[in-house]
């Protein structure tokens, strides 16, 4: 593998900081690796999409809200992880 697929300009199209920002907004604030539910303007849809995989390595879902013109729904989950946490519960 190429130093580039390490570089989030490269494999992304963003600045680390910009993913790292767009990330952070959709996350879960009490645990990053908990499952994303969360709203977003859908001009974001790209930038989203690429933090969320490069955070996660899960593909988003985007759902159109309705009455909300120009917004989505985003959400992801990890299915391991959500295994994990229901066998340590």
């Amino acid at each position: 593998m190429t130093a580039s697929a390490y570089n989030p300009r490269v494999a992304t199209g963003y600045r680390l900081e910009e993913l790292a920002v767009a990330f952070d907004r959709v996350m879960n604030p009490r645990d990053w690796m908990a499952p994303i539910n969360s709203a977003i303007p859908a001009a974001e849809r790209g930038l989203v999409e690429q933090a969320v995989l490069w955070f996660t390595k899960t593909v988003p879902r985007f759902d159109p809200i309705p009455g909300h013109p120009g917004r989505l729904a985003v959400t992801a989950f990890d299915p391991l992880t959500i295994h994990r946490q229901e066998h340590h519960s």
